[in-house]
């Protein structure tokens, strides 16, 4: 008799513990709703303003890097190096691994992201990879190779394998309105100067590669672009 009360009794407080939790349910389902909404509408209404980062240091990287100073940006200068750069010349006697371009490798990128340094890069910037003696692709051949297989990686999703803007993206409807390398209204004739610089800080939908690819390999996709424009 005792066991059988003991059982209804420990029944009964699970019941009550049961109904007790569920009382508060919609108390925390409220709370969680209200955080999440407002995590979402905080600062939505104000484009010019971030919103909370949750991992800032995801997207902002703590390590220097070299190759996004430009000489007008003096807010990005360097305070513990003279000369303000973060990119530093390696020690005297130093044995080079690979000498190519040194002085780009050293020197912040000199046109600002702006519509005057576009047309600058377009008049004053040629590719140093350039070899007008390989007929129609104006570089060496192990270059073009290297150029080619970059756009494969980065590029082709966009602008086609064949450089006539009809990539997956575009096709699928993800993007459109991606311009020809063909098309002497838009593209056929750019400068190999303001590829460079649209590679570097990006241009209307595109965005910058200058993270991904080095200069070097910019010049290198650059090279293997040139044989679309040559294309009728």
């Amino acid at each position: 008799m005792n066991m059988v009360h003991l059982k209804s009794v420990k029944k009964k407080f699970k019941l009550m513990y049961i109904s007790n939790s569920y009382k508060f349910l919609p108390f925390w389902v409220i709370l969680g709703l209200s955080v999440v909404w407002g995590g979402c509408y905080f600062g939505y209404n104000d484009k010019t303003k971030r919103n909370k980062e949750f991992s800032p240091n995801m997207y902002n990287s703590i390590p220097l890097e070299p190759f996004v100073q430009t000489v007008e940006d003096t807010t990005a200068r360097n305070p513990i190096f003279p000369d303000g750069l973060n990119a530093q010349p390696a020690p005297h006697g130093t044995v080079p691994r690979d000498s190519w371009y040194v002085s780009e490798a050293y020197t912040p990128y000199p046109f600002s992201n702006t519509n005057e340094g576009y047309d600058s890069a377009g008049q004053f910037l040629t590719s140093p990879l350039a070899d007008t003696s390989v007929q129609g692709i104006n570089c060496s051949q192990e270059t073009f190779n290297r150029g080619k297989r970059i756009f494969e990686v980065y590029c082709i999703m966009c602008h086609g394998a064949n450089g006539d803007g009809k990539g997956n993206l575009v096709t699928s409807g993800v993007f459109g309105n991606v311009p020809s390398y063909k098309d002497p209204n838009t593209l056929k004739f750019l400068p190999v100067g303001k590829m460079f610089h649209t590679l570097t800080y990006g241009k209307g939908i595109m965005g910058s590669y200058a993270s991904q690819l080095t200069p070097r390999e910019r010049w290198e996709v650059i090279c293997y672009i040139q044989h679309f424009q040559q294309e009728d």
